[in-house]
């Protein structure tokens, strides 16, 4: 981790990151993003982080591209301790490993939505909420888009 709430030089801008990815020549761009947009560390509890906040900016998200993002933006995402991943990474790749990859979107944000809380709050005692923000010309289409075929 380069940025916390003390060092913010080396964030970088989501605007950046989907406008890089949407200059590409795809049909669907999809992003998953373990990532604190607050500012609070990962590795500090969250009282210790309150100094510096950062409010997220509401992006307009490209044609065809979606995005899991970890937390909202005033949360932090926090680890699943003995995993070696952040919690919201943990069951992302607990579901692909256990579908094989074969579920639709609508269902892999289900289970996120439910996963993440629940266990963020029962092993980290911390509020996680997932969030999908997507180019709203897809509506609920992105739903039934298939990780893989």
């Amino acid at each position: 981790m380069d940025v916390n709430a003390e060092n913010l030089e080396y964030g970088i801008k989501m605007k950046d990151v989907l406008q890089q990815l949407s200059s590409k020549e795809n049909n669907r761009t999809l992003v998953f993003l373990d990532a604190c947009f607050s500012g609070a560390a990962r590795q500090k509890a969250l009282p210790s982080t309150r100094g510096v906040r950062i409010k997220p900016k509401k992006n307009s998200i490209p044609a065809n591209t979606l995005v899991f993002a970890s937390s909202t933006g005033r949360e932090t995402s926090g680890i699943h301790p003995g995993q070696n991943h952040g919690m919201f990474t943990y069951y992302l790749l607990k579901k692909l490993k256990d579908t094989r990859g074969k579920i639709n979107l609508g269902a892999l944000e289900e289970y996120l939505k439910q996963q993440v809380p629940l266990n963020s709050t029962l092993i980290n005692n911390q509020t996680q909420n997932p969030t999908i923000q997507y180019d709203y010309n897809l509506k609920n289409e992105w739903k039934k888009w298939k990780l893989f075929k």
